[in-house]
């Protein structure tokens, strides 16, 4: 009798420690994300490289790493890049912390000037928008958790 209580509460605890933790996955797919500020970092003949400067605010309980990222890049819904991993295994700091994540965005010439992007921008740049969509990996210790997606959308006025 008294392992059958010892072996009901050990199965309770699991149950509450599994439950929160599947609470918590949800919440973190609520993420709210800032762009706070876009700067040119090189310009060359091939290319033209952008720091953004991403705030992420984090509603959940727990702290968790970003273990991986891949960006696909839109500005007025014209493909103009990736960004990739610029730096693995940044923490998203919990109880509605706010984390700072600056990624690197590379741009080939040929997707500024070759789709008519460049008059679109200069005829309009206020209301222009950019786009990420793509996933983020999560990982808490060792173990990854899961893949979110998303999919954000901001106009350059709210930067500028």
């Amino acid at each position: 009798m008294k392992r059958l209580f010892i072996l009901l509460g050990i199965g309770g605890i699991a149950f509450g420690l599994y439950s929160f933790y599947i609470k918590q996955l949800e919440i973190l797919g609520l993420l709210t994300y800032k762009l706070k500020k876009v700067s040119l970092e090189n310009a060359n003949i091939d290319s033209v490289s952008l720091n953004l400067e991403l705030e992420v605010q984090n509603n959940s309980d727990i702290s968790i790493e970003v273990s991986n990222y891949y960006f696909d890049v839109f500005v007025n819904d014209i493909f103009v890049g990736v960004i990739e991993n610029a730096k693995v295994n940044q923490t998203l700091k919990g109880l509605g912390g706010v984390s700072v994540f600056n990624p690197t965005l590379r741009i080939k010439n040929a997707a500024l000037f070759g789709k008519g992007l460049i008059s679109g921008l200069t005829s309009n740049f206020k209301n222009s928008t950019l786009t990420l969509k793509g996933i983020y990996g999560l990982k808490k210790g060792l173990i990854k958790i899961k893949d979110l997606p998303i999919d954000e959308t901001f106009k350059f006025k709210d930067f500028m």
